[in-house]
């Protein structure tokens, strides 16, 4: 996700002030005799309003996510049970509203509003659900566009660069997951599955006290694959404790595929053998190397 550091504040100022333009248009609830030195004044306390980090941000967009919603209900994921949720293509469109009150004395008189447009496109992101909580993100790439307007008055177009996102961001406590999460007709009436392009924005995977292992062409996934036909986030492999193995394809280009008589099978989400065969785009590797090469890197990890 967007560095710890990062806030609406950094991302509006820091290429300096937002355009120097008058807002005193907008203060129709000030007494026209303090409108002109109010202005400056107002967009001056805006900095400390939007003094509010990135992540934080982000993680209320996914929190109200609809797909997330299920994943609070106990009955149907257990508190010890672990959820991947890999985000192969997800956009988040967050508007904030924050606002500066101009007091007389200790009286208000007046409160200036301002509107936070964000939006976000990531890319090979997986979160980790459990209890009814995000736990952690395996982050991918961010790219997206930030407005800052005052009524009709746009103050800042801030463009934000396609940049890498940190290899694991694990958060202590949790991020609660929001929402109602009511189940059955009631809730799931027209909510059928969301597509891009053709095919599914998110797919989901469950399992038990599974470590998991992200395996692509970007340097910072578990198992690094060198090879111009692999995806940057290809595809996630589940290792239970009790030995059971599990297969998602995170929408890679390529493809994952698992052999089967003769001939390549390819797979979005499965279980696999040790004595199984995979390929990812056109690289090819048994699960037993991959077990032994994924155990090397905890070890170095470790050491």
């Amino acid at each position: 996700m967007p560095g710890d550091d990062q806030t609406l504040r950094s991302l509006f100022f820091s290429e300096g002030a937002p355009r120097n333009v008058s807002i005193k248009e907008t203060l129709t609830d000030l007494p026209e005799a303090m409108v002109e030195g109010v202005s400056s004044e107002v967009m001056e306390n805006l900095q400390g309003v939007l003094d509010v980090s990135l992540v934080d941000v982000v993680l209320e967009g996914w929190g109200k996510y609809k797909e997330l919603l299920q994943y609070r209900d106990r009955t149907r994921y257990p508190p010890d049970q672990t959820i991947l949720l890999p985000l192969a293509h997800h956009e988040i469109h967050s508007i904030h509203k924050p606002y500066v009150d101009v007091l007389l004395g200790d009286r208000p008189i007046g409160r200036v509003t301002f509107t936070v447009d964000l939006r976000l496109t990531f890319d090979g992101v997986v979160l980790v659900i459990r209890d009814g909580s995000i736990w952690e993100v395996k982050a991918g790439t961010c790219e997206g566009r930030g407005l800052l307007s005052c009524g009709a008055i746009e103050l800042a177009d801030r463009r934000i660069v396609k940049f890498d996102l940190p290899g694991r961001v694990k958060l202590p406590d949790g991020f609660p997951i929001p929402g109602d999460a009511r189940t059955g007709p009631e809730r799931d009436a027209g909510q059928g599955k969301a597509t891009r392009d053709g095919r599914d924005i998110v797919a989901g995977a469950a399992f038990s006290h599974a470590p998991v292992y992200r395996l692509g062409r970007s340097r910072d996934n578990d198992f690094v694959i060198d090879d111009r036909t692999v995806s940057r986030y290809h595809a996630l492999l589940s290792v239970a404790a009790d030995g059971d193995l599990h297969l998602t394809d995170l929408g890679s280009t390529g493809g994952t595929f698992v052999r089967e008589g003769g001939g390549w099978k390819r797979v979005t989400d499965r279980d696999v053998a040790a004595g199984n065969e995979l390929r990812f785009g056109d690289y090819e590797i048994g699960v037993g190397p991959l077990l032994a090469a994924l155990a090397r890197s905890e070890e170095r990890r470790a050491g």
